[in-house]
C-alpha cells in the first residue's frame, strides 16, 4: 500500500510540474507577443511567420484560439489587449482526414509507384555467397567457390 501511495504522489507531482511548465510557457509567449506588438509589428497570421527567442508566436496564437472554449475571462482579456480575438475561428486547424480519405491517397500513391523509381528495392544478400572455410590455424572467410579444394 505504501508503494501505491508513493506512486500516486509521484504522479501528482509530475502533473503539477507539467502544469507549471505550461503556465510558464504561456506567460513567456504572451510577454514575447506583447513586446512584439508594442514594437509596432503586426501579429503573425500563421506558424513560422514570427519566431522570437525560439518561440513561434503564430503557433502560440493559433493554440490560444483553438482553446477558446476553456479560456478564463482574464486570459481572454489579456489576448484582447495584444489584439488577438479568441472568438475568431478563421485560422483554426482544418479537420483531419478520415481513414477512407487517407486510404484513397495512399492507394493513389501506390498506383503511381514504379520499380524504376524504387531506391530501396529488396536485393539478394551479399553475405549469402560467402562461406566459412577451416584452415590449419583457424577460420577464414572466402567467397564460395574461391580457394576451396576441388
Amino acid at each position: 500500500m505504501h508503494n501505491l501511495t508513493n506512486l500516486t504522489s509521484t504522479n501528482a507531482h509530475a502533473t503539477q510540474r507539467t502544469a507549471r511548465n505550461t503556465q510558464t510557457r504561456n506567460r513567456r509567449s504572451y510577454r514575447l507577443t506583447l513586446a512584439h506588438v508594442k514594437a509596432g509589428d503586426a501579429l503573425p497570421a500563421g506558424p513560422r511567420e514570427v519566431v522570437v527567442q525560439g518561440e513561434d508566436l503564430g503557433v502560440w496564437i493559433a493554440g490560444q484560439k483553438a482553446a477558446r472554449g476553456v479560456l478564463q475571462p482574464a486570459q481572454r482579456f489579456l489576448l484582447e489587449v495584444i489584439g488577438v480575438d479568441p472568438d475568431d475561428a478563421s485560422r483554426t486547424r482544418p479537420a483531419s482526414r478520415s481513414q477512407d480519405d487517407r486510404w484513397a491517397i495512399n492507394l493513389a500513391s501506390a498506383r503511381q509507384f514504379t520499380p524504376a523509381k524504387a531506391t530501396s528495392a529488396p536485393r539478394e544478400s551479399t553475405w549469402s555467397s560467402w562461406t566459412v572455410q577451416r584452415s590449419g590455424s583457424g577460420r577464414s572467410s572466402t567467397p564460395s567457390g574461391e580457394g576451396l579444394p576441388s
